[in-house]
Parts: structure tokens; sequence; C-alpha cells
């Protein structure tokens, strides 16, 4: 790369337009600062380019390990991301310096997005052969750190109505006919099902449960809660009803010996005048108002101690 301060004599006009052609290679002016980082950045990429690697095996073969690198980030440029010439390939540690490199090139809402993909790539373990280089622990706690200040910068609390307005807005006109609703729907229902509970998560949920019902004390309920009084059980509630019914459950017979079949006709008849049979030998009449029924349910509900011609006598 050329260096403005270094460009002197005769051939400075020609040097100077050479580096505005090689400048129109940079990344955006108004996403990234044109600055020193910026530059160290291109210094790797056309290293890398420089290899003549056209393959990923090739760059395998003679450097080891390596990872692909989208030169223009792919959160920024989605379209660019099956473009061949935004790849090369870098080793692991030219990737974590890119990457670090970026987040001191861009700046606004992009410094969010460039942050959080530092501090993915470099919380990713057991990945090939990463293990031979160790990122410097004060890189991650750079990453952590300044990712942190990013986010709230970036979530400001308009932003954050925003966003929940327009999420609100979309489950409310989305159409829920369409297959991929369904499949959406299906893959969250599994993966509530599936889901395993740890006991720092049962006590963490129950706690933020706690202290929301501490602020809503004294508070009259609002909307759905106000109409049906409908109070969500807590973890520890939810684990005890689900530990009855699984008790209840437990033992009992099944339909399942009959998935799929059916009962032969000699079967179904024998069973209905067996019921028939046992109607008509346990039949039972009541004393109060006369009627004959069968001695189950309804006669110990309606009849008997409890028959409204009792009450009336």
């Amino acid at each position: 790369m050329i260096n403005r301060s270094v460009v002197r004599g005769p051939r400075k006009s020609q040097l100077l337009y050479r580096f505005r052609e090689q400048q129109q290679m940079y990344l955006p002016t108004d996403l990234f600062l044109q600055n020193k980082y910026h530059r160290w950045y291109y210094n790797i990429i056309e290293s890398a380019k420089a290899r003549g690697f056209l393959t990923r095996r090739q760059a395998t073969e003679a450097l080891g390990y390596v990872e692909d690198h989208h030169i223009y980030p792919k959160c920024l440029f989605p379209e660019l991301v099956k473009v061949k010439s935004n790849l090369v390939f870098l080793t692991f540690k030219e990737h974590i310096i890119c990457h670090l490199l970026l987040t001191k090139m861009a700046y606004g809402e992009n410094r969010y997005r460039m942050y959080k993909s530092l501090e993915m790539i470099s919380s990713v373990e057991n990945i090939g052969d990463r293990s031979v280089y160790n990122i410097p622990t004060r890189w991650i706690e750079y990453a952590k750190n300044e990712g942190r200040t990013a986010v709230l910068e970036f979530w400001t609390p308009e932003r954050r109505k925003a966003h929940s307005e327009k999420l609100l807005h979309y489950f409310k006109t989305v159409d829920k006919t369409t297959e991929k609703w369904k499949q959406v729907c299906e893959i969250q229902r599994e993966y509530n099902t599936n889901k395993v509970w740890t006991e720092k998560a049962i006590e963490t949920r129950a706690n933020n449960m706690r202290k929301a019902a501490a602020n809503r004390k004294g508070k009259p309920w609002e909307g759905k809660r106000k109409e049906t009084g409908y109070v969500p059980l807590s973890p520890e509630m939810m684990l005890l009803a689900n530990q009855k019914r699984s008790d209840k459950l437990s033992g009992r017979k099944t339909s399942d010996g009959m998935l799929g079949k059916s009962h032969r006709s000699g079967s179904k008849l024998k069973a209905s005048e067996s019921m028939r049979n046992r109607n008509q030998q346990n039949r039972i009449v009541c004393p109060h108002c006369g009627k004959e029924m069968a001695n189950g349910g309804a006669y110990k509900r309606w009849h008997g101690d409890k028959c409204k011609e009792l009450n009336t006598v």
C-alpha cells in the first residue's frame, strides 16, 4: 500500500493517482473510517490475495488450518456473501486480527455488529486446528467490554420501542395458514417440549416472578389478566403439578396396543351384548321420583338422597 506521507518527487501526481485507484477497493467511507487500521486491514487482505490460492484445499495444503473471511462483512453486505471475489483465505491469527481491526474502523450502528462478530469468532472452540494459536485474554476482554458498550449505544429506548412495535405488527398481520408458519410453530413447540430446566434457571425464573409480583402488588390488573384472572404458575408449582399428573397416569393402560388395528365384528358384538346385559342387571328405581335407570353416575348425582322430588316434599 502507498503512504501519502512518503510521496515526493516528480512522480508525485502519478503515485497519487495510483493511490486513488487502490483506495476504491477500500470499504465505504459512510460505514467505515479511513484510518490506519483500515490500511492495516487491507495490507492483510492484499497479502492473502497475493498467495494466489483459488480453493480452500490449496490454502490448507500450504498453510494448514485456514478460515474463510468476507472482505466486505456479510452482516452489512448480504448481497456479496456468495461473491467469490469477496472471499479470502486467512489463517486463524489473521482472521482474528482482521475482525479486531474492523471494530477500530467501524462507527455508529456498525460498531455493534463488528464487536458482536469479534466476540462470536473469539468464543468458538474446538473447530479445526485453532489450538495452534491461543487468543490473548486481553483481546477477549476487549471484545466483551467494548461490545457491551456498543450494544447499549445501539439499543436506545427509542430503538427498543420501535423494534417492539415492529414485532407486534408482524405477529398481528402475518399469515398463520402458510406452511412456513406451521413449520416455525412446530420447531418452537419441539424446543419447548424437549427443553431441560436446570436448577439455576428455575431459581432465576422464580426470583424474577417474585420481583414482578412485588412490583405489581397493590396495582390493578390490566388487559387479559383483568378479564380472565389468569395467573401463571411458578416453576416450583409447575414441577409439582407435572409430578402429580405423572403419578396419576403411571401404570394406566393405553390404547397403543390397538393403534392402527380394528376389532373383529364378533368382538364388537360381544362387547355390545356385554354392556347391554350389564345395564339391565344393575338397574335401580329411585324411591322418590320412581324413575328406573342404571346404577351409575347419573343416579348417584341426581337421584337417591339428592333427588329433587325429595326437596319438594
